[in-house]
């Protein structure tokens, strides 16, 4: 099914097609891009390095826990590590 589109004046493969996302689902989207390939994309076209963003709301992520009971501490950790790391972003603004 592979299809080469542009997009920026770059070839892009298309290599699947999928149905609308439930309506009620947070997940939405107009098209999915392997992460690589967006890195790539916004050092180039934007000059930023999104592995060094803390802020911006973007790209959700999952973790998945073996013990719900750890939730708490879990969710504790991930806010401290988030904050420690987002503050030279804060701090640009």
């Amino acid at each position: 099914m592979d299809k080469i589109v542009m997009m920026d004046d770059k070839p892009v493969t298309v290599s699947a097609i999928v149905t609308n996302p439930p309506s009620n689902s947070h997940i939405q989207f107009d098209m999915v891009v392997p992460y690589e390939w967006l890195h790539s994309y916004a050092l180039e076209n934007w000059k930023e390095d999104i592995d060094n963003q803390w802020v911006g709301g973007w790209p959700h992520t999952y973790v998945h826990i073996n013990e719900a009971s750890n939730v708490g501490q879990v969710a504790k950790l991930m806010n401290e590590v988030i904050a420690r790391f987002s503050k030279k972003d804060w701090g640009r603004k």
